[in-house]
């Protein structure tokens, strides 16, 4: 909770370091920061959990470097991540994957459930990576709701491009809640 509804915030100007070799909590880090812009770099971003980290930071457009992003040691949630995140546009490649890497053999499959909720002009999703692994519940419930440019939701390949095969039962992915659909 390093942030958590700091309203007023409305950017980090410094690198965020965290101790090499160690994971720490990022649930709620910087939850209901409405008005954050700017994040800078974090340094070993290594997370134990990500649960609404980004929740409510309507003006951030652009997620701060994350540099050797982690989650191998997670307690496994990281749903509604980027729930509210209004005018955030994209997410990198390198945080969707291992979101997904963490969470691919959780107990909890609950990990995408709202994960993009509300990114209004969030443009495309790429390397969504389903890697191995069995999920039986719908762990991508209401993922993509509220996304009104999202025109693009690319599933990551393995290296020679060919698609990953995995079992995930009942799964639906819901794109009727006006995903890809913008009125102005």
């Amino acid at each position: 909770n390093m942030f958590d509804s700091s309203t007023l915030l409305e950017e980090v100007p410094f690198e965020i370091n965290i101790k090499a070799g160690e994971y720490i909590q990022g649930s709620n880090a910087f939850y209901n920061c409405q008005n954050l812009k700017y994040i800078a770099p974090i340094n070993n971003a290594k997370f134990s959990a990500g649960q609404k980290m980004f929740n409510g930071c309507r003006n951030l457009r652009n997620l701060p470097e994350m540099n050797d992003f982690d989650t191998e040691h997670s307690g496994k949630n990281f749903s509604a991540m980027f729930y509210d995140c209004y005018s955030l546009r994209s997410i990198p490649e390198n945080v969707l994957n291992k979101i997904y890497n963490s969470t691919a053999t959780s107990s909890y499959n609950i990990q995408f459930s709202n994960l993009f909720n509300d990114c209004y002009v969030l443009d495309e999703v790429v390397g969504l990576n389903p890697q191995t692994g069995t999920i039986t519940s719908n762990t991508l419930a209401n993922t993509f709701m509220y996304c009104h440019r999202l025109k693009n939701i690319i599933f990551a390949t393995k290296e020679d491009g060919t698609p990953y095969t995995v079992k995930w039962a009942n799964q639906s992915i819901n794109l009727t809640d006006s995903v890809g659909w913008d009125d102005r």
